[in-house]
């Protein structure tokens, strides 16, 4: 085989890897759900409020209280971050505790 075929081969097997391997990866979730009914109940309801364009401290609230059910539950995390967010820097800094 001549030196430019095997340049040609060997990029299309690392392509093809990579490739597989990151579609293997999308199918792992990093964040799995709580196991807890309650703390996934409170999130879906602050789901709602978001939607419903609640006050920000009610959803706060039941977010705070999602988490107190299960801290590793990410979800509710997120949401209060991205609530936070929505009124400001300082207040997304007070939602984090920092």
């Amino acid at each position: 085989m001549n030196l430019r075929f095997r340049k040609l081969l060997l990029t299309i097997l690392v392509f093809s890897c990579c490739f597989h391997f990151n579609s293997i990866a999308q199918g792992i979730a990093l964040c799995p759900p709580s196991t807890s009914k309650k703390a996934t109940k409170l999130f879906e309801e602050a789901k709602a409020a978001k939607k419903a364009k609640k006050d920000y401290k009610e959803l706060k609230e039941i977010l705070l209280d999602a988490i107190d059910e299960d801290s590793l539950y990410a979800e509710p995390w997120l949401l209060l971050g991205d609530a936070a967010f929505g009124k400001g820097l300082s207040t997304m800094k007070k939602a984090y505790g920092n």
